[in-house]
């Protein structure tokens, strides 16, 4: 799964609409947080409700965009 765009930012919480690569379907993720370890690893291993793959169970071959968190990671908000 993909992050296509966020919202409802609370500090480091947030929304995000997922997009799979692997056959479109598109989801919500309510429990998203602002951090390193999310972007690399939590999010590359989120699975599709709809085909049931993740980003890490099949490559594509293409450059995927690397996110960074929003705040630095000892910054009090």
């Amino acid at each position: 799964m993909q992050i296509k765009d966020t919202f409802n930012w609370n500090r480091r919480d947030f929304s995000a609409n997922m997009e799979c690569e692997h056959c479109g379907n598109k989801q919500v993720n309510r429990g998203c947080y602002d951090d390193s370890h999310y972007y690399q690893t939590v999010v590359p291993n989120i699975k599709c409700n709809a085909c049931g793959e993740s980003s890490n169970s099949k490559s594509t071959g293409e450059l995927k965009s690397v996110m960074v968190p929003r705040y630095e990671p000892n910054r009090i908000i």
